[in-house]
């Protein structure tokens, strides 16, 4: 068969991240884009950046308001943010990966709660046309010129591309999501701190639209699943149960 695009989307802490990087060892020629880490990838280089005098004029008051919680950021470019403060994209091993200022990231520092907070809150404010069209440009290169399989996670991947063979929605219950997190960060953030900020930006998701399905949409319960080997064992049986694709 040909290669095949299947997007991920779901609840905050649903185990997506882990169980789509466990897909590509499974799964022969299939690479994993994270669409999410770019986004995080600004949120944290917003963090660290200094600016020069040049970026301070074009974008001081926009990332003073973005950083101190003001709503109203619609000013920003989120693609032309990332160029200029020098975030990276990309693909090593068949997972992505994000570097800011030629240096690579560690996976904890761009998956941090606050970043992730940081995403939620204003990935459905700032202007994200170029940035969707740099996301489509990246399937495009890694699937079909190269002809590799695709796996995608993100928010709004019915927008970004359509055409998309399959589209998987992820569910947990949220004390099992709590519990999962919990282990990730090793007991460092206590349960009821994890579990506020999850139904938080659960909230935020919801009024942004990104937990809405559509007609190609296949919700895809894992609570009940033990590893991430269940969970995957779990996507590939209902990808081929609900689709034509044969995984």
């Amino acid at each position: 068969m040909s290669n095949f695009v299947i997007g991920v989307e779901g609840e905050v802490g649903s185990g997506k991240t882990t169980m789509c990087k466990e897909l590509t060892k499974l799964l022969p020629n299939t690479i994993f884009i994270d669409g999410g880490m770019i986004y995080k990838g600004i949120m944290l280089a917003l963090r660290k950046t200094k600016l020069t005098p040049l970026d301070y004029i074009k974008y001081a008051g926009s990332i003073k308001k973005l950083l101190n919680g003001d709503v109203d950021v619609s000013d920003l470019n989120s693609f032309d943010l990332m160029k200029r403060l020098n975030v990276e994209f990309k693909i090593e091993n068949n997972i992505s990966e994000i570097y800011i200022n030629g240096e690579k990231v560690e996976e904890s520092e761009v998956q941090s709660t606050s970043t992730s907070m940081d995403v939620s809150k204003y990935a459905s404010k700032i202007d994200n046309k170029s940035l969707y069209e740099f996301a489509r440009s990246i399937i495009y290169e890694y699937g079909e010129k190269q002809g590799n399989n695709i796996i995608v996670a993100g928010r709004d991947l019915i927008h970004i591309y359509p055409e998309m063979d399959a589209h998987i929605f992820v569910t947990c219950d949220i004390d099992e999501r709590v519990n999962r997190r919990f282990k990730q960060y090793d007991g460092k953030v206590s349960k009821d701190e994890l579990k506020e900020k999850m139904l938080e930006r659960d909230r935020l998701h919801e009024e942004a639209g990104f937990s809405d399905k559509y007609e190609k949409s296949i919700i895809l319960d894992v609570t009940d699943c033990k590893s991430v080997e269940e969970s995957c064992k779990k996507f590939i049986n209902t990808i081929n149960e609900n689709t034509d694709l044969s995984l």
